[in-house]
C-alpha cells in the first residue's frame, strides 16, 4: 500500500519537474528570441548609421563643391568687374591725343615712339590683346569684344593721318589687322631700309646742331634700326656720337674715349650737354670783354706843377659825362657822396647858349655876360671850370694859364687834371 501510494506522488513530481524544465526552456527560447530581436534591431541601427554616415559624407562633399563653385563664381565676377571697369573707362575716352600726342604719317620717323605710346595706353585699359593676339571666330562674334575692338580702332584712326588711313584700312578690318598693316608699312622691306638707315646713322655729323638735338636724332636712328631687327649696341651709339661731333667738342670726344669704364649713352650725353651749357654761359662775358673800349690812363702831372695835356684828359673814359661834358673824378677820402674813391663824378651845369659847362654854380655869367665884380678885384683865376662863392674862387682843374673871361673868345677847351689849390680871389 505504501509503495502504491508513493507511485502517483512520484509521477506527479516528475511531471512537475518536466513542466519546470519545459518552462525553463521556453524562458530560454523567449530570451533567445528577444536577444535575436535585439540583435536584429542593433544590426538595423548599425545599417542605418552607416547610411547616415554615407549621406553625411555626400552632403559634405556637395557642400564643398558648392563652396568651390561659389568661390569660382566670385572670382569670375571680380575679374569681370576688374576688366569691365578699365574697359568702361576706355569707352569714355573722347580723345586719345592726350595719351598719344604723336600723329603717324607716311614719312614719319617716329614709328617706334608711336608704337610704344600706343601699347602703353592699351595696357592701361587692358586692351593689348586686341592688337597683339590672334582671336578665333567665336571671340570675334562676341558683342562685348566687338565693342572694345571698335574702341581700339577709333584710337588708331585718331592717331594716324588720312593718307596712312587709306592704306591700312581695307574693308572692315579688326584692330589686329590694322595694327599689322601699319607695322608692315613702316617695317616692310627691312633690308633696304636697314641699308639706308645704317648708312645715314654712320655718316651723320653734328654741324650746327645742339648737343640735345644731335643726340636725339642719332638715338632715333638707332631705335629705327632696332625696329628693323638690327639693334645698335650702346657702345656703338656712343662712338657714333663722338665721331660726328664738331670742332668745338673735339677735346670732349678725346676725353670721353678715355673714360674707364666706358660711359653709357645717357652719361655721355649728360657730359656733353653740361659742357655746352658752360660754353654758352662764358660766351656773353667774353663778348663784353671784347667789345669794351680800351682804358686810357691819365698822364702824370709834370714836375713843376704843369697840367697834363687837354687832349689826353679829354679822351679819358672817366672825363666825359653823360651830357657830353667833362666831369672830374672824385679823389677825396671823405665819406660823403661823390667824394669817395670810385664814387660818382661831380655833376655839371651845361650852358647851351655858350657851349660851356661849369662845375661850381657860384660863377655863372649867363646870357647877359659875366657877373659884376667888386671894385679892385682882378680877373678870376681859371676859366669855365672855376667857381666863386663866399670864400673866393675855386681852383682850376688842369688848365694851363688863366683866361680873362670864361666866355671870352679863344678860351681853351676845358680839361681835367690834378687839383692844384690857388689862393682865393677877393671880391
Amino acid at each position: 500500500m505504501a509503495s502504491a501510494s508513493q507511485g502517483p506522488s512520484h509521477a506527479a513530481a516528475l511531471e512537475n519537474a518536466a513542466i519546470e524544465v519545459v518552462r525553463a526552456d521556453l524562458a530560454r527560447l523567449q530570451a533567445a528570441k528577444e536577444d535575436a530581436a535585439l540583435i536584429n534591431a542593433a544590426e538595423d541601427a548599425v545599417t542605418r548609421l552607416e547610411d547616415l554616415r554615407a549621406a553625411w559624407a555626400q552632403l559634405d562633399a556637395d557642400l564643398k563643391a558648392a563652396q568651390a563653385v561659389a568661390v569660382q563664381a566670385y572670382a569670375a565676377a571680380q575679374a569681370h568687374a576688374a576688366t569691365t571697369a578699365p574697359h568702361a573707362q576706355a569707352v569714355a575716352v573722347s580723345s586719345i591725343k592726350a595719351a598719344i600726342p604723336i600723329v603717324l604719317d607716311l614719312s614719319s620717323t617716329n614709328y617706334t615712339k608711336w608704337k610704344a605710346l600706343f601699347l602703353n595706353t592699351l595696357g592701361k585699359y587692358e586692351l593689348t590683346d586686341h592688337v597683339l593676339v590672334e582671336i578665333d571666330d567665336d571671340t570675334a562674334a562676341d558683342p562685348y569684344w566687338a565693342r572694345m575692338d571698335c574702341t581700339v580702332k577709333s584710337w588708331i584712326f585718331s592717331s594716324i593721318t588720312s593718307k596712312l588711313m587709306e592704306i591700312v584700312h581695307t574693308g572692315t578690318p579688326s584692330a589686329r589687322e590694322m595694327w599689322q598693316n601699319i607695322e608692315e608699312q613702316f617695317i616692310g622691306n627691312k633690308e633696304t631700309r636697314v641699308l639706308m638707315l645704317d648708312s645715314q646713322f654712320r655718316t651723320f655729323v653734328q654741324g650746327t646742331l645742339t648737343i640735345t638735338e644731335y643726340c636725339r636724332k642719332l638715338k632715333s636712328m638707332a631705335d629705327g634700326l632696332a625696329d628693323l631687327g638690327h639693334p645698335v649696341e650702346d657702345r656703338t651709339l656712343v662712338l657714333s656720337v663722338l665721331h660726328g661731333l664738331n670742332e668745338q667738342f673735339e677735346y670732349m670726344a678725346a676725353l670721353i674715349k678715355r673714360y674707364c669704364p666706358f660711359p653709357s649713352f645717357v652719361t655721355m650725353r649728360s657730359d656733353l650737354e653740361l659742357e655746352e651749357i658752360n660754353m654758352l654761359s662764358k660766351a656773353p662775358s667774353q663778348a663784353l670783354v671784347a667789345a669794351a673800349p680800351p682804358r686810357t690812363t691819365t698822364p702824370a702831372t709834370p714836375a713843376g706843377g704843369g697840367a697834363p695835356s687837354t687832349a689826353a684828359a679829354a679822351t679819358s673814359p672817366s672825363a666825359v659825362s653823360p651830357s657830353g661834358g667833362a666831369t672830374p673824378r672824385g679823389k677825396g677820402r671823405g665819406r660823403g657822396k661823390g667824394c669817395g674813391r670810385g664814387g660818382p663824378a661831380w655833376s655839371t651845369t651845361f650852358n647851351p647858349m655858350t657851349g660851356t659847362f661849369q662845375v661850381w654854380p657860384g660863377y655863372n655869367s649867363g646870357v647877359l655876360g659875366a657877373r659884376p665884380r667888386a671894385p679892385g678885384a682882378g680877373a678870376p683865376t681859371g676859366h669855365a671850370l672855376t667857381a666863386q662863392g663866399t670864400h673866393g674862387a675855386a681852383p682850376a682843374f688842369g688848365l694851363s694859364g688863366a683866361s680873362p673871361g670864361y666866355d671870352a673868345p679863344g678860351a681853351p677847351t676845358p680839361g681835367f687834371g690834378a687839383w692844384t689849390p690857388s689862393p682865393p680871389a677877393p671880391y
